[in-house]
C-alpha cells in the first residue's frame, strides 16, 4: 500500500479506487472509475494536480461544444456567412460562384443556399445571364446576412 492513500477521493469526474503495482516517473499509478462509468489510470501528481481530472469524456464535451460555439457564431438564419465570402468550389468549371454547366441538357444552372437549402435559380443557355440571376439572388438573400455580421 502506498504511502498516500487515495481510495475514494474524487479528482473532478474521477474517483480514486486503488492504486496498481505500475508507476510512471516514479509515481504510483492509481486505477480510478469515471462519472461516465468509464476506467481510468493517472498517477498521484496528475490527480493532484488536476492534469487528469476525467477518463478524457471532459475533453471530448469541452470540444464539442466549443465547435458547436464556432460553429454557431458562422450563421445567420441558418446561412454559414463564411460560405458566402468564401471563394468559389474547386470543381467549379464556370469561375462563377453558383453558377455550373450542366452538360446533359447542355444549359448553365444558377443556384443560391439559404437557410440551409439549395435554391435553383434557373437555367440559361447564355452564361451572363445566369451569372445576373445569381448576383440578384446574392443582394436578396445575402446582403442583409452580411450587413447584419459586420455589425
Amino acid at each position: 500500500m502506498p504511502a498516500l492513500d487515495l481510495t475514494n477521493h474524487r479528482f473532478g469526474r474521477l474517483v480514486a479506487l486503488y492504486p496498481t503495482e505500475r508507476r510512471r516517473h516514479k509515481s504510483v499509478i492509481w486505477h480510478c472509475q469515471c462519472d461516465c462509468g468509464n476506467i481510468a489510470e493517472a498517477t498521484v501528481e496528475e490527480l493532484h494536480k488536476g492534469d487528469t481530472r476525467s477518463c478524457g469524456c471532459l475533453r471530448r464535451e469541452t470540444e464539442q461544444a466549443n465547435l458547436r460555439k464556432i460553429y454557431d457564431d458562422q450563421r445567420i438564419n441558418n446561412v454559414n456567412v463564411s460560405l458566402i465570402t468564401a471563394k468559389k468550389r474547386k470543381d467549379n468549371k464556370t469561375g462563377i460562384k453558383g453558377v455550373c454547366y450542366r452538360q446533359k441538357i447542355n444549359k448553365y444552372a444558377a443556384y443560391i443556399g439559404v437557410n440551409g437549402k439549395q435554391i435553383q435559380l434557373g437555367q440559361f443557355k447564355n452564361i451572363d445571364d445566369a451569372i445576373k440571376v445569381r448576383k440578384v439572388a446574392e443582394e436578396k438573400y445575402y446582403k442583409p446576412l452580411l450587413n447584419r455580421k459586420k455589425k
